[in-house]
Order: C-alpha cells, then structure tokens, then sequence
C-alpha cells in the first residue's frame, strides 16, 4: 500500500525498538442485549466489553486466521449479580467462549467467565491451533 496502515492487510514488520509517547486505542466491541447474545468474535476486535446481564455466548475465530499472536481481552462490565461473598455470574447468566474447532482454549472447547464481580480474561493465539490465557 501507500500508506501506513490504510488497508486491513497493510502488513509492516520492523525490527529493533517501538516507542510510543502520548497514546494507544484499540478496538473496543460492546456486547450487550436484553436476551441471551451470541457473537463471533472478528479478527479486527480487541477489546470485548459485556454489559449484558443475560448469558453470553463468544467464539473466537480460528488461531490460524487470527495470526500469531492475536490478542483478545473480554471483560465482565456487567457485575450487577450478588451471589456471596465472591460474587460472580449466575450459571444461567455466564460468558462462555468457544474455541472454533479444532482449536482450544488452553486444551479445552470452551472457557466460561463466571467468577468475580467485573471478571476478564485475556487470550492469544500461536497461530497454529491455539488460543491461551494469560
């Protein structure tokens, strides 16, 4: 391309060190409904902010679309639920994520955010079969 980042495949790799001064902005998707919400997760988000009270149902794409070392942070905004001490999701109300098969999520389907008040997780992809949490 012509331009620095003008077009979703515009690719520039370099090599040594990045400085930033000022800011960052990411893609930031928010989730929410009256009623239980599926979503595909694209390659292009980032941020997954769920504000939806009802159950969440995520999938992420696959590893080897996403590219190595792709980044997704989903975060609970909701926590709205008191269920004890620790708060948390009711069962009927959690954010489950899926893996798109054959891939896993740090060897299982699926991963589900259910406990803690405002919880989130954050995943990244080997670009091969993989997602995993860190």
């Amino acid at each position: 391309s012509t331009k620095f980042g003008d077009t979703i495949d515009d690719v520039h790799r370099f090599t040594g060190s990045l400085r930033v001064t000022g800011g960052a902005s990411f893609n930031y998707y928010k989730i929410a409904g009256g009623s239980p919400v599926a979503y595909d997760i694209l390659t292009t988000d980032y941020i997954l902010g769920i504000s939806s009270s009802y159950h969440v149902s995520l999938t992420l794409p696959s590893s080897s679309v996403a590219g190595k070392g792709a980044i997704f942070v989903i975060k609970d905004e909701w926590g709205g639920f008191s269920t004890g001490a620790g708060g948390g999701r009711p069962a009927a109300h959690l954010i489950a994520i899926s893996a798109s098969s054959p891939d896993l999520i740090d060897g299982n389907g699926t991963y589900e955010i259910k406990d803690g008040n405002n919880a989130a997780i954050s995943l990244y992809s080997n670009g091969t079969n993989g997602w995993f949490v860190f």
